[in-house]
């Protein structure tokens, strides 16, 4: 008998050609962005001022909204997830001890006081 063939694994995700190809691009459009705003800008913020370069400004604001944004991101998850997690741990707490029936039908008739 031959050996089986081993089975082909396919690929998932871009791969590291369109990610290296994505990040060549993305570089090329920093350096050209960095050769078209050059020029200094005057940053005031409460006291404090600054004279600096308008990419730096640009490319400063890009990375604290990508920050921000992945911060949300993960406090949206966390909280999910935590969530999930207490609707789960509730339906196996809900399986493993079924609900007392509380209807007015399962509840024993009074007694009564008078003889008779």
């Amino acid at each position: 008998m031959t050996p089986a063939k081993p089975a082909r694994r396919s690929k998932a995700g871009l791969g590291w050609w369109w990610t290296f190809a994505a990040a060549l691009i993305f570089g090329g459009v920093v350096i050209v962005a960095i050769a078209q705003n050059s020029h200094n800008v005057r940053i005031h913020y409460i006291v404090w001022q600054s004279s600096v370069s308008l990419i730096v400004v640009v490319l400063t604001t890009a990375l604290v909204a990508i920050l921000l944004d992945e911060a949300g991101g993960l406090i949206w998850r966390r909280r999910r997830r935590a969530r999930l997690a207490r609707r789960d741990e509730l339906a196996d707490l809900r399986t493993q001890h079924p609900p007392v029936d509380t209807t007015a039908d399962a509840l024993p008739a009074p007694a009564s006081d008078s003889p008779g």
